[in-house]
């Protein structure tokens, strides 16, 4: 193998290990849309907690809420960036019929959402 063919074929391993990583994120993220919003009611019952107590219990788990909800879109911004990055750099990389190959085998070998599994 020549040193330019060696050195696309590492790109290209490359490149399909981030798109790997990517879907896998992607899939993780998915799954988060299908927890539903817990109620508390019943455990704070439970605990006899206190009119102050529970504020600073709501409270908390408000903060905490907020928090994984802006760590998901930087999350998801990131992704976007990765993938537009990534389909830049293999526009250079391929020809317009190669890149059409790439995507169609991307698209074929994509993991299956955990809700199309059965």
């Amino acid at each position: 193998m020549n040193t330019t063919v060696k050195n696309v074929t590492k790109i290209l391993s490359g490149l399909l290990l981030v798109a790997s990583i990517d879907f896998a994120v992607a899939e993780s993220m998915e799954e988060g849309k299908k927890h539903k919003k817990l109620d508390f009611s019943p455990i704070i019952e439970q605990m006899q907690l206190s009119d102050e107590q529970k504020e600073q219990f709501t409270a908390t788990l408000e903060k905490h809420r907020a928090e994984r909800k802006e760590r998901k879109q930087a999350n998801k911004q990131m992704r976007d960036e990765t993938h537009t990055k990534r389909k830049a750099e293999m526009a250079e990389v391929l020809t317009p019929e190669q890149l059409e190959m790439f995507h169609a085998f991307m698209k074929e070998n994509r993991p299956k959402k955990r809700s199309q599994k059965s």
